[in-house]
Formats: structure tokens, C-alpha cells, sequence
């Protein structure tokens, strides 16, 4: 859809999407601010609408009806709930309001965290897919993963994809988590390009969580500095990779490695001032060339060598909130049900429909962000056993209620092949430390297992490989967290002396930021045990929510030593020394990076051609005709799946591999196909025939990852050609299937 019908639906969408917001938390009659009712109102249209639009397409497929129908639908229970409620939902907003007047000066820090936010994410995430002047579709970052999202919009808006099947695994159920992808072909569906249909929704939603994490701060009982620092911390926080930087600036200067480290420094003052010197005078030109890759991320070309061999804490901008669409939305939706749960436990008797809503978002989660769902439920149950209301059991209840369908469909999914090495979850005490050698348990969870984890567990504190990796990865982190838990500990149990003093030590922070920061740990427990899916870095979209609280406690400590130059000095090392390395790859964003070290593309995703043949074969072919295309792993921007959505027998395998499906029989039939018959004709071919007939394939495109002979026998076919693009053929081979 195009044209001024397009623009007038999407003003429609945009208008009824903030009136369902509007309504939603109109009927919230717990006193939010500002900020935080219109951050929450953001993220409950997202999840609802889209949901609500979602269950409509089912039985009406995804058009503009089902698009606009779904916010007026949502918008019109809520108000009819607000007067069954006795709630103004007009009243609520102008509370709200009149607080914001009443306090200009928050409500105008919280407005310009805002505005920065919006600049900043709109032209970072502007970047990730776009246009260029030849037509072709590009991307400043190397984030194949936006290649899957693409695939999996471009299966709603375009193929009809109801009930959703795995658009890069023909004939299975879609098990991954596809309601911000169903979003994103929502507004395909009415017309807007493809790299706006995904990077914006990214926008506001990572503009909403900064000012839900600055919310969630002032909730705990931290000023509003504590949320903004926390937001940073959040987006940019790691190790001690900037260490690189020194010694990379030393060598630069002239210096060999061996006396570019501080050691032979404090070893040798006199020659260890001029070094000093020296590697001060070249840092600034060794940042601008960064040929280090400071942060440990080497999957981007020209991303360099890391400083440790163990870094696994990618700078979380660049691991999580650019590339994880789900994580995005999801942590949206735990922060925001996290801020209104506490606004609604501030009073003697929480609102039931306000902890309502809260579960009924954390109830979507199991379509949105699985790891989130877990997460929510173990900081959740923290929260809950720190101080109790029974408000929490309504809010379980609900969550459950909305979840279990989904939830018992994922318990019924298939968890992995030992053949392929995928199966989930299974141990690996220390995560990926290596502390401790996991091989041995098996890649399972199994009660003979338990024993030897439960002993490699307990060992970890006196292992000096586990602290090594943390520290390397992300400083202060670990020995906070231990520390918080320990002083806990002793206030509870410690006597009148040692107990005493621990409660003064917490004591100089919000008691609820202490609170939640322990109901956190146990995600940072629980992840050095267990490993949740068939990668095991996939943990660390489970930690970032540990890390959200370690962000609230060290941007806390940082705030409260702000006074008196010696402590703003300590507050300074803290918290440089958190952002450091992160600072640094965000740096490399910049344009004075030297095209050789730079990490920003552009990257051609499909060219125009690929974008033309695209068009031809969504005009010529069924939306659930299957194809079959090259399995080659490094062909991850396939124009067929990602821009016709049509459903493929398998794609970039590697992502199949990460959620835990046994793909191995698919591999092995395509690459068979890839190879063609030799100077078998394919209508004596039987094992490709049989391949094809499997499969149900309708279409094969054969590009140039196929092998030269199988190109070759392709093209002898006497195929009738559908669709073609340099480089590439689409066979009609509906004829044989």
C-alpha cells in the first residue's frame, strides 16, 4: 500500500495507538508522574495493540482493517473498564499533569533525558537499515540478526503467515518470539519502507526504557541522577577492556609491549614518566584508529583484536539493544510492570486493575522476550519475599493465565539434537569463565549431574579464573554484588556489632534500591549454573537484568560520594571505569574513524536488482509457495526470504541451531540439491525429486553460493525462470513437487 491512502492510515494507526495508550493507563488510578504514565502508556499500546491485532489477523489476516481495528478495540474496553472502574480517565492524566507543573524542575530533567535520548537513538538506530541513492538496502552495522527480523515481518505483511509458521524452517511452528516483528509488519502492511518499519518502533521504545529506568530509580528511592547515570550504565557499562587503549598508545609511541604495562611504570619511575607522557600525547590518535577491539565484539569486519582473551561482556548498545529487537521490548515491559508494581504498592491497598495490567503485560512476554519472562519472574519472587503483599499472587495469577498458552507450547517445542550439540538448558558452572570444565556434565540437565554442580558451584568463589573473568568483563560488578549480599547477610545475622554496622553501611542508600538490587542477584546466580538455551552467550540477555540493578547501584554510589573533591574523584574512577570501555566502541561510530578501522559499513543487505526481483516474486507466486535456497552460512541476506517472506526450507542455520531445532536432515537435503545430479536430468533425479517432494517446494533459487556444477546443471534444466537478479534464478519447479 501506497500513496496518500497509506499516509492517511498510518496518521489513523498513530492516532488510535495513543488513544489505546491514553485509555490503558487512563484507568491506572495509581499517581504516576508524568513521565512514567506516558513511558508505560507507550509500552502497554505496543504490547496490547499488537497482540489484540495479532489474534484479529488469525481469523482476518493482516490487512488495514485488522491494523486499525485492534487500538480501537483496546481503547474501547479500557474506557468501558474505566467507568465500570469508577475511574476518569481524564482525571488520571490531569493528576499527572498538575504534578509535572508542580515540579518543573524533574519534570524538565526528565524531558531532556527525553529529547537526548530521541536524538541520539534515532540517529543510531536510522542507520542500522536504510536506503542508499542507487536503491539498494543497507545497513551501517553488522547485524545479520536484523536480516531474521526482517524475514519474520516480511512473513506477516507479506506472505500472510497465520497461525505464524517458522518462515526459515518450512512447516514448523514459530517458536520464536515474533510479536515486535509482527509489529514491524503491521506498519509494512500500510505501507512504510522496510528500514523504518523496524528501527522505529526501536526508537521510541529505547527512548520510553530511559525514562523507565530513571522512573524505576526515583521509585526505589534514588534521586532522579541516580536513573539517569543508571541509563548510561545501561547502555554503554563494561570491564577493563579500555585497558587496551594504554597499551595499544604505548606501542604506538615507540615503546616494545613489555614496557608498555604498569608494572615496569611503577617499576621504573624515571623511564616510566616519559612513558607516561608519551602514551597520553598518543592516545587521542590511537581512539580515533581504535584498531583494538576494546569491548571484545569481533563479529563486525575491521572489529580487531580484543584486549582479553576471555571477554564475553560485549558493550551492551552494540550486543543487545541495536541488534535484540525482543530484548528491547521485552525489558521495556518488565521495567514498566516493575515501576507500576511499585507505584501500586506505595499505597495501604494496591489497585487491583493496576497490578492487573502489570501481569497482563508480563503475560505477553513468553511472544515478546522468553529470557524477560524468566527474569520478571525471579526478581519478581525476590521482591516478594523481601516484603510481602498479597497484591503480588493477583499479579502472578494474571501473568500465568495470560501466558500458559505460549508458555506450554514452548514446553512441548523440541530443545535441541545431541547430534547437533544444541539441546537446552543444560550446566556450565561459571558460565563462560571457564572455571570449570562442563563437558563432563553433559549438555543436559540431569539429576546424575547434579552433584558435581552443585560441588563445581560452590567452588567458584575460590577460583581464581572465575573472578579473573569477571573483573576483566565487567570490573566492579561482581565484587558489588558479593559485597551487597554479604553486608545483607550481616545485618540480619551478624549481632549487634557486625550487624550494626553493615545496616549503616546500607543504610546510606534508599532501602528499596537495596531490596531490589538483591532480588536481581539470583539471575546472576542462576546464569553461572544453568546455560537457558543452546548458545550459552545467551545468558548474558538474562544478566542484563542483574546488570540493571548493579546500573542502579553503582550510578547510586557514584551520586552519594559527589561531595568534597577527593570523593568526586572516587566517584569519577567508579563510574569511568564502568563506561570506559563502552565509551570507546562507541566511538567508533564517529566520522573521524579511518575507513580501515571502521565498523559502520555500509553494508549492502539487497541491491536494487535483488529488491526488484523481490517485487516480481511476491506479484508471481503463492504467499505460502516454498522455496528452496542456498544453505551456505554466510549467506544471511537471502532477497527471497527477507523481502517475500515466503517460507524457505532452510536458511542461515546457525540461527536454527540457536533455538535449539534439529535442522540436520533439512542441511544435508539442500546441499544435496545445491550439488545437482551430474548429467542425471532432474526428471530421473530421484534424490533430489524426493528432496523436493519432501519439502513441498514449489520454487528453487540458485545463486551464486551454490556450487559451480550445481549452477551449471540448474541452468540445464529447461526450467521455466520466474524471477532473476545478477547472480541469481528463480526456477519454477512446482511441476516435480
Amino acid at each position: 500500500m501506497t500513496g496518500a491512502g497509506s499516509v492517511l492510515l498510518l496518521w489513523l494507526l498513530a492516532l488510535l495507538v495513543a488513544a489505546s495508550g491514553f485509555a490503558l493507563l487512563g484507568t491506572v488510578a495509581t499517581p504516576l508522574g508524568l513521565g512514567e504514565r506516558i513511558a508505560i502508556a507507550v509500552v502497554a499500546a505496543f504490547a496490547v495493540d499488537a497482540a489484540v491485532c495479532f489474534l484479529l489477523s488469525l481469523g482476518l489476516g493482516l490487512g488495514p482493517g485488522s491494523i486499525i481495528l485492534a487500538p480501537a478495540l483496546v481503547t474501547g474496553a479500557a474506557l468501558l473498564l474505566a467507568r465500570r472502574l469508577g475511574v476518569d480517565t481524564v482525571a488520571t492524566w490531569q493528576a499527572s499533569l498538575d504534578e509535572a507543573r508542580g515540579q518543573a524542575r524533574g519534570t524538565l530533567t526528565l524531558a531532556v533525558v527525553a529529547a537526548v535520548a530521541t536524538v541520539v537513538f534515532a540517529l543510531l538506530f536510522a542507520r542500522v537499515m536504510s536506503q542508499d541513492a542507487a536503491g539498494n538496502l543497507i545497513t551501517g552495522y553488522w547485524i545479520p540478526d536484523w536480516a531474521q527480523h526482517l524475514i519474520t515481518a516480511s512473513s506477516f505483511s507479506t506472505a500472510q503467515n497465520f497461525p505464524p509458521q517458522d518462515p526459515i524452517m518450512s512447516g514448523t511452528p514459530l517458536f520464536y518470539p515474533f510479536l515486535p516483528d509482527f509489529t514491524s509488519g503491521m506498519l509494512m502492511r500500510l505501507g512504510v519502507a522496510d528500514g523504518p518499519s523496524l528501527w522505529l518502533p526501536q526508537v521510541i521504545l529505547a527512548v520510553a526504557l530511559a525514562v523507565l529506568v530513571v522512573s524505576l530509580a526515583e521509585r526505589l528511592g534514588a534521586r532522579k541522577s541516580v536513573g539517569v547515570l543508571a541509563v548510561v550504565i545501561c547502555f554503554l557499562g563494561g570491564g577493563l577492556g579500555f585497558v587496551g587503549a594504554f597499551h595499544d598508545a604505548c606501542t604506538d609511541a615507540g615503546y616494545p609491549s613489555a614496557e608498555c604495562s604498569a608494572g615496569y611504570v611503577v617499576s621504573n619511575p624515571v623511564t616510566g614518566v616519559e612513558i607516561t607522557a608519551r602514551t597520553l600525547y598518543a592516545l587521542p590518535g590511537l581512539v580515533a584508529d581504535q584498531p583494538t577491539s576494546f569491548d571484545g565484539m569481533t563479529s563486525a569486519p575491521n572489529s580487531g583484536t580484543p584486549v582479553f582473551s576471555n571477554q564475553e561482556w560485549y558493550t551492551p548498545l552494540f550486543a543487545w539493544w541495536l541488534p535484540q529487537r525482543t530484548l528491547m521490548e521485552g525489558f521495556d515491559v518488565v521495567v514498566a510492570a516493575l515501576v507500576l508494581l511499585l507505584a501500586a504498592f506505595e499505597r495501604a491497598r494496591a489497585r487491583l486493575f493496576d497490578v492487573a495490567l502489570a501481569g497482563l503485560l508480563v503475560g505477553l512476554l513468553p511472544v515478546i522476550h522468553v529470557q524477560s519472562l524468566f527474569a520478571i519472574g525471579i526478581i519478581a519472587a525476590g521482591l516478594a519475599a523481601l516484603r510481602w503483599r498479597r497484591a503480588w499472587l493477583l499479579f502472578a495469577a494474571v501473568a500465568a493465565v495470560v501466558a500458559a498458552p505460549r508458555v506450554i507450547q514452548l514446553l512441548l517445542a523440541p530443545h535441541g539434537s545431541a547430534t547437533l550439540d544444541n539441546n537446552y538448558p543444560w550446566f556450565e558452572p561459571g558460565w563462560m569463565s571457564g572455571a570449570v570444565i562442563s563437558a563432563s556434565l553433559g549438555h543436559a540437565v540431569t539429576l546424575s549431574a547434579a552433584g558435581p554442580v552443585l560441588g563445581d558451584t560452590l567452588s567458584l568463589p575460590f577460583r581464581g579464573t572465575f573472578w579473573e573473568f569477571w573483573l576483566v568483563n565487567l570490573g566492579v560488578a561482581v565484587p558489588l554484588s558479593l559485597a551487597v549480599v554479604l553486608l545483607a547477610v550481616a545485618r540480619r545475622f551478624g549481632g549487634r556489632w557486625l550487624g550494626g554496622a553493615a545496616a549503616r553501611i546500607l543504610g546510606a542508600f534508599p532501602p528499596a534500591l537495596v531490596r531490589f538490587f538483591l532480588a536481581c542477584i539470583p539471575v546472576f546466580l542462576l546464569c553461572n549454573v544453568v546455560v537457558f538455551q543452546s548458545w550459552d552467550w545467551d545468558n548474558s540477555k538474562l544478566l542484563a537484568y542483574w546488570y540493571l540493578g548493579v546500573a542502579l547501584a553503582v550510578s547510586a554510589i557514584t551520586v552519594r560520594l559527589w561531595a568534597g573533591w577527593w570523593r568526586r574523584a572516587l566517584a569519577v574512577l567508579l563510574a569511568g571505569s564502568v563506561l570506559a570501555t563502552g565509551t570507546l566502541a562507541l566511538l567508533r561510530l564517529l566520522p573521524f574513524t579511518p575507513a580501515a578501522a571502521s565498523v559502520t559499513g555500509p553494508y549492502v543487505v539487497a541491491s536494487a536488482a535483488d529488491q526488484q526481483m523481490a517485487a516480481v516474486l511476491d506479484a508471481a507466486t503463492a504467499p505460502t509457495a516454498v522455496f528452496l535456497i542456498s544453505a551456505n552460512p554466510d549467506d544471511f541476506f537471502d532477497p527471497v526470504p527477507m523481502l517475500t517472506g515466503r517460507p524457505v526450507v532452510l536458511d542461515f542455520y546457525p540461527w536454527l541451531w540457536s533455538y535449539g531445532l534439529d535442522y540436520g536432515q533439512r542441511e544435508a537435503d539442500v546441499e544435496l540439491a545445491m550439488q545437482g545430479c551430474g548429467a542425471t536430468p532432474l526428471t530421473q533425479c530421484q534424490p533430489i525429486l524426493q528432496v523436493l517432494r519432501r519439502y513441498h517446494v514449489s520454487y528453487v533459487e540458485v545463486n551464486q553460493t551454490f556450487p559451480a556444477t550445481g549452477v551449471t546443471w540448474w541452468a540445464a534444466q529447461q526450467l521455466t525462470v520466474t524471477a532473476a537478479a545478477p547472480g541469481t534464478t528463480v526456477y519454477d519447479v512446482r511441476a516435480f513437487s
